[in-house]
C-alpha cells in the first residue's frame, strides 16, 4: 500500500538551533520514519524548486533515494492546497503532513498532520505519532 510523508523542511529537519541547516539528528529521526513505515517522501516545503531535479539536489545523497516528488505551486495559495492537488493527481489514503506551522494546512487536514516544533524539530514522538498514522 502506497504511503506518503509531505514533508516540510524548515522546523521539522532543520531550526533555528541548526541555522536552518538539516541537522543530522533530525535526519536521523526522518530516516526511522520511514524506514518503520516503508512510507515515499513528497517534498512541500519552501525549499522544493520549480524543477524537480534541482530540488533533489538541494537534500543530502542519501536522502534523495527516498523522494518521489514535490507538491505543485498553486500561487496565493496555501501549503495545503498544493498538498490536496498532488493528492488528487496521485491518490493515496495513507500519508501524513510533517510541519511546523498548522495554518498552512486546511481544516480537513489537520487529523493528518504530525505538528512539530520549529524550535526541537522532529522529535521521537513526532515519529512515533507518524507511525501511527501511517500504520495505523
Amino acid at each position: 500500500m502506497k504511503k506518503y510523508i509531505f514533508l516540510d523542511v524548515d522546523g521539522v529537519l532543520s531550526t533555528a538551533v541548526s541555522g536552518w541547516r538539516i541537522d543530522v539528528v533530525l535526519l536521523r529521526r526522518f530516516f526511522d520514519l520511514i524506514r518503520l513505515t516503508g512510507a515515499r517522501v513528497i517534498i512541500s516545503s519552501s525549499w522544493k524548486e520549480k524543477d524537480f531535479i534541482r530540488t533533489l539536489r538541494v537534500f543530502p545523497p542519501n536522502l534523495r533515494p527516498y523522494i518521489d516528488g514535490q507538491t505543485p505551486d498553486i500561487p496565493g495559495g496555501k501549503r495545503g492546497h498544493e498538498i490536496a492537488a498532488f493528492l488528487e493527481s496521485h491518490p493515496c489514503k495513507r500519508y501524513i503532513i510533517l510541519d511546523d506551522e498548522r495554518e498552512n494546512l486546511l481544516e480537513g487536514q489537520y487529523d493528518r498532520l504530525v505538528e512539530t516544533s520549529y524550535i526541537t524539530g522532529i522529535t521521537d514522538d513526532d515519529v512515533q505519532n507518524g507511525i501511527a498514522l501511517l500504520n495505523g
